[in-house]
């Protein structure tokens, strides 16, 4: 363990970059190791700031100083160092108001990979505020998919069920990215909320396009959903005998035989 701290130190950023992912990957949560990882958050190389970040994550240490060092990382100049920080941040799964003000933030960073970390470190806090879902939410209209798709994921983590988050999921059914739409039909089904609403959007998917995961999502959610009402099991025959002769039925049975299977 001194020993890769030492090597923190070295001249070499390859042997410090490393150091601190092998400090991570070693689970050993010191004051000496936090220290050294701490103070690698200001290395002059950015792969090895990024590591330490990583590492830092790795261990979930939540300590008021791990946390300061961890938001001053989201501001860094390079932009795997802000997605690593955030990344990390969201794995410590500790919501105080200022790493939520932070990570909402980073929402906004130019950088869309560090703003998909973002939303993703978003829906690992816990009990997160109201400003987190209205965030997300937003965030279901980034520009890039993947930051997308990264805020449908995080609001079915954070399980909210309010109307706002409902009606921008079944918006998120008829995004033009297929990774979006197969994020949002799964986070439907999760949400455990059968309004008719959510049966029709999801019906409509099985007759997707452009991908069959969204099709495959869309049933095995609306299975989840049809072991709550006995409503969603005579649409599903309705819309299998209307396309029993296209590509899509057998989606639409395997979602049918999930509720029926429940139900006997």
């Amino acid at each position: 363990m001194t020993a890769l701290i030492s090597c923190l130190s070295d001249d070499d950023s390859n042997v410090r970059f490393s150091a601190a992912s092998a400090l991570g990957q070693l689970a050993q949560t010191s004051p000496e190791v936090v220290t050294a990882l701490i103070n690698g958050l200001s290395d002059e190389n950015s792969n090895v700031r990024s590591s330490a970040a990583s590492a830092l994550g790795q261990l979930a240490q939540t300590s008021p100083e791990v946390v300061t060092a961890l938001i001053n990382g989201l501001s860094d100049d390079d932009s795997n160092v802000r997605f690593s920080a955030a990344s990390a941040l969201g794995q410590l799964a500790q919501a105080p108001p200022e790493v939520v003000t932070a990570l909402i933030n980073d929402l906004s960073d130019e950088n869309s990979n560090v703003r998909s970390s973002a939303a993703s470190a978003l829906g690992q806090l816990a009990q997160a505020p109201p400003e987190v879902v209205t965030a997300l939410i937003n965030g279901l209209s980034d520009e890039n998919s993947n930051v997308r798709s990264s805020a449908a994921e995080a609001l079915g983590q954070l399980a909210q069920t309010s109307p706002e988050v409902v009606t921008a999921l079944i918006n998120g059914l008829s995004d033009e990215n297929s990774n979006v739409r197969y994020q949002a039909a799964e986070v439907l089904g999760k949400l455990a909320q059968a309004s008719p609403e959510i049966v029709a959007a999801l019906i409509q998917c099985l007759s997707d396009d452009d991908e069959w995961l969204v099709r495959s999502n869309a049933a095995e959610s609306l299975g989840k959903l049809g072991k709550q009402t006995d409503t969603v099991a005579p649409q599903l025959a309705n819309w299998i005998e209307q396309n029993q002769q296209s590509d899509y039925v057998g989606h639409g049975i395997d979602a049918l035989w999930a509720i029926m299977t429940e139900q006997a």
